[in-house]
């Protein structure tokens, strides 16, 4: 099979700027454009399981993928599926090498998608078109700048009408209130334990699941489990 070793690049005279204040990035198109834009505003988006919370849709649709199961990305060849087409791109450079068309003229580097080609390439040339118009930092990929602007963006709208202490959304606001009311909606069903914070419950869960693991080791095994426990408890 031919491999292309110079994929189609998209003219930089062709990419759209975005006209937030400070903001400087540019995109391939007005839907990326689009997407872009949501990171100037509010998150918005938040999952009904954890605590996690994003600026649009899509973005929670994929994180909602790690609670469901859903993998709704299949690959043409093996017909595995994927939560993300990330996943799957991953998938085809790492396992299918013989539907590989893109190779790097440099290195050995090899991919099956043209996209993944121009980026890689940035490594060598040191190429980083994007920049920041608030600190004149520079990136070769827009989503590190868009990660960046975040940084530069990021406002505390979202006030404690406590402790008058500030917080970028309203679920970590949300979640900062429970410091003052004592409330600990997540309860363990194993010990009805109560928590404030999800991530707090699921630390205290992995106790549970040690337990179970010594209970259903082999007797002759318990004492190696009790002693690493040993081990572990006096490390803290």
């Amino acid at each position: 099979m031919e491999i292309d070793t110079e994929p189609p690049h998209p003219m930089q005279t062709d990419r759209v700027a975005c006209t937030y204040e400070g903001c400087g990035g540019t995109f391939v198109d007005k839907y990326v454009l689009a997407n872009h834009m949501l990171i100037h505003g509010e998150k918005s988006h938040f999952c009904s399981d954890c605590d996690f919370s994003c600026y649009n849709s899509h973005t929670l649709d994929t994180h909602t993928r790690t609670h469901t199961g859903e993998r709704p990305y299949i690959c043409e060849v093996c017909k595995k599926t994927f939560s993300t087409t990330g996943g799957r791109a991953s998938h085809m450079t790492g396992i299918h090498t013989d539907v590989i068309k893109y190779a790097c003229s440099l290195c050995d580097y090899k991919t099956c998608i043209s996209g993944n080609l121009v980026f890689h390439k940035r490594t060598h040339t040191g190429e980083k078109p994007h920049f920041c118009k608030k600190c004149d930092k520079t990136f070769s990929m827009s989503s590190n700048l868009n990660r960046h602007m975040r940084m530069h963006l990021k406002q505390k709208n979202h006030v404690c009408h406590v402790c008058n202490k500030t917080f970028d959304s309203a679920i970590h606001l949300e979640n900062h209130m429970r410091t003052h009311t004592g409330e600990k909606p997540f309860v363990c069903k194993e010990c009805d334990r109560a928590f404030s914070l999800v991530d707090n419950l699921k630390r205290h869960m992995e106790i549970h699941e040690r337990e179970a693991q010594r209970d259903m080791a082999p007797m002759e095994d318990h004492h190696v489990l009790e002693t690493t426990h040993t081990v572990q408890s006096w490390e803290y």
